[in-house]
């Protein structure tokens, strides 16, 4: 299955919380992956702007920072993730820069 850019939806909003909306480019939907992913989105972060804590005890999610940095909690651990940087499964992060960040974000259920 090809989905084009085009085809692609956005949507504004705030995330678990966090400060401010942003946008999430859903590429694909759970349904066009088959139920083997609940999400595969770009999530652009703006200055300021940040995902907001939650758990994964039903699912799992990977990161992976396209552009720009982003401080990220995970475990009650913080660290800065860099473009090109993956993490598996985030509680929470947050763009502390003066730059946009965009992440593919993909959740997989347990």
């Amino acid at each position: 299955m090809l989905k084009r850019k085009a085809e692609m939806t956005h949507e504004s909003k705030k995330v678990w919380g966090g400060k401010g909306e942003l946008d999430l480019c859903k590429i694909l939907t759970p349904e066009e992956l088959g139920g083997r992913a609940k999400l595969f989105n770009i999530v652009t972060v703006a200055p300021g702007q940040s995902i907001g804590l939650h758990s994964h005890t039903d699912d799992s999610e990977v990161y992976f920072l396209l552009e720009g940095e982003l401080e990220v909690t995970d475990n009650d651990t913080k660290t800065t993730m860099h473009t090109g940087d993956a993490m598996f499964t985030a509680d929470s992060a947050e763009n502390c820069t003066s730059q946009v960040a965009k992440v593919l974000a993909v959740v997989f259920p347990s």
